[in-house]
């Protein structure tokens, strides 16, 4: 009963904000077409999917990593570096005529031991299903 009652509080919380940032966004543009506009989320969900002592499956490691990245900028060009991690480096080379170096995009998770592991080609190739 319980995850039900959270999972409808998450799905509320969900559709209030997506409404809300629609109206932000609209305004922005409204006021300036050429606002640069940056929607970065920090993880993906994890909503119910770990259960306290198994070891997490792929499928949920990769709902953990996805996050919302959405970027509007105007007159950018490089876009194959543009990943999270690149969002300022992007905006302040081609905005700024800074001359800052792109950074890869890593993804690591923790180990039993408390080190960490990284997946980035592993999570690359997964397909999510």
């Amino acid at each position: 009963m319980f995850a039900l009652l959270f999972v409808i509080s998450y799905l509320n919380q969900l559709i209030y904000a997506t409404s809300e940032i629609r109206v932000v966004i609209t305004n922005i543009i409204e006021n300036d077409p050429n606002a640069i506009i940056i929607l970065q989320g920090d993880t993906g969900t994890s909503t119910g999917i770990y259960n306290p002592g198994e070891k997490a499956t792929m499928n949920e490691i990769y709902q953990t990593h996805s996050i919302l990245y959405a970027v509007r900028i105007q007159d950018g060009n490089n876009f194959e570096n543009f990943i999270s991690v690149n969002t300022y480096r992007m905006i302040f080379n081609n905005y700024f005529d800074m001359n800052y170096e792109y950074l890869e995009q890593r993804v690591y998770v923790s180990n039993e031991d408390n080190t960490w592991k990284d997946i980035t080609k592993t999570i690359s190739e997964y397909k999510f299903g």
